[in-house]
């Protein structure tokens, strides 16, 4: 009877313990930094802050970032295209990029801190507006109509075919290879959370037929932590976000596109699949979308034996700062103090119209292909006849100065 009763308690104990582990947290907050180097670069072309704030049915992203690109030598060819001026004027930009999402308030807001401002809208709303719809114009009956979608059965079997018609293409030019690594990494931000690692590699080959194999290399390494407390919550908001999306009718009101990203999902191989579930598992996955806290990325890529113009060997690494699960301010899903309210009402339309003239016979995209202005060399305008329509955004508030941006204060 002792033994019993010891049992009964010691696995009380077990329960409180696990229960007080992964009870409900008011919110969470993840910060990471990161950093992109060019091999051979003095300084970083890219420095970067991330904060995520997230609540019950509601998150807010924001990203500080300064950027520093120094100018490129072009090759003869590169120099006759349109966007050379790019390469010749580096870039410098400094400042931050946010973004709102409150499902249960219905909210979106997206905010700037170079051109201090913001937009606010209707969360559902916003979905509906950017729903892409290519068929308003020229079959008004396939926009009000559902597209329907393919069962889980028939989108693995039109991925196993794509990946049988490409498997002999895919050995000649790509290979991928991903394991997981032994035991676990401390990380600081986590206090001694068991971590679990994993490595991808993946090797591209970007010679002709004719010629001798090139290959490029692309290396990744990444630790996730166990399950700890809030994770639910971060689970309820993204999953919510794709919930959303399904219920208004897809990213599309095209068949074709909905299913396009399921259908490349399915047909990539499986080493692929098996890293990005070991972070981001699907349904039915009891975790799916949110496998656990990202600890730390880092991502190698080395392009030196493609003979490119410009053979480089980059490094971006991710590491997390803090995990907290305290309360959240407000003020942190408040638009920020001192920014101007945009209205947004211009683009949504200029959006729609872009994408109902995608199929239509008289529209812009359709002219272009049949006066044969499709090469490079053209003058920009005469290149892509629908930039210009894009004039308006250049045009706007928007568009931030970058000579005036101003480091931010970190």
């Amino acid at each position: 009877m002792k033994i019993l009763h010891r049992f009964l308690l010691v696995s009380a104990a077990c329960v409180a313990s696990a229960s007080i582990a992964l009870a409900d947290v008011p919110a969470v907050s993840l910060e990471y930094a990161g950093s992109s180097r060019v091999d051979g670069s003095a300084k970083p072309i890219a420095n970067f802050k991330s904060y995520t704030s997230v609540e019950n049915g509601r998150m807010r992203k924001l990203t500080k970032y300064v950027i520093n690109v120094p100018k490129m030598p072009l090759s003869a060819q590169e120099e006759k295209s349109p966007m050379a001026f790019l390469a010749h004027m580096g870039s410098f930009h400094a400042g931050g990029l946010g973004v709102m999402i409150d499902r249960k308030n219905d909210k979106f807001m997206l905010f700037s801190s170079e051109a201090q401002t913001y937009v606010e809208q209707p969360y559902r709303e916003f979905l509906k507006q950017i729903r892409f719809d290519p068929f308003s114009k020229v079959a008004p009956e396939l926009s009000k109509e559902a597209p329907p979608e393919l069962t889980k059965e028939q989108r693995q079997r039109l991925g196993a075919e794509v990946n049988v018609a490409t498997k002999a293409f895919l050995q000649n030019n790509f290979k991928v290879y991903f394991h997981a690594l032994p035991g676990s990494r401390n990380f600081k931000a986590l206090d001694g959370v068991t971590t679990h690692g994993y490595r991808m590699t993946m090797l591209f080959n970007m010679a002709k037929p004719s010629q001798p194999a090139r290959w490029g290399r692309v290396a990744s390494e990444w630790w996730v932590a166990d399950s700890l407390p809030g994770d639910d919550m971060i689970r309820d908001i993204t999953g919510g976000l794709f919930d959303d999306v399904k219920s208004n009718g897809g990213l599309s009101t095209s068949m074709w596109i909905n299913e396009a990203l399921p259908l490349i999902w399915n047909s990539l191989p499986h080493e692929m699949r098996d890293a990005m579930e070991t972070y981001m598992p699907l349904p039915p996955a009891k975790d799916a979308w949110y496998k656990g806290t990202l600890a730390y990325l880092a991502v190698t890529s080395d392009l030196r034996k493609l003979k490119t113009a410009h053979p480089v060997k980059t490094r971006t690494e991710v590491t997390l700062q803090n995990r907290n699960t305290g309360v959240i301010p407000e003020s942190i899903f408040l638009p920020p103090a001192g920014y101007e309210k945009m209205d947004i009402g211009f683009l949504m339309a200029m959006y729609k119209g872009l994408s109902a003239s995608i199929l239509d016979p008289n529209g812009p995209m359709a002219k272009m292909v049949q006066s044969g202005k499709m090469s490079t060399k053209m003058p920009f305008g005469e290149t892509f006849p629908l930039l210009s329509s894009l004039q308006p955004v250049m045009d706007s508030p928007f568009a931030s100065n970058f000579k005036e941006a101003v480091r931010p204060s970190w």
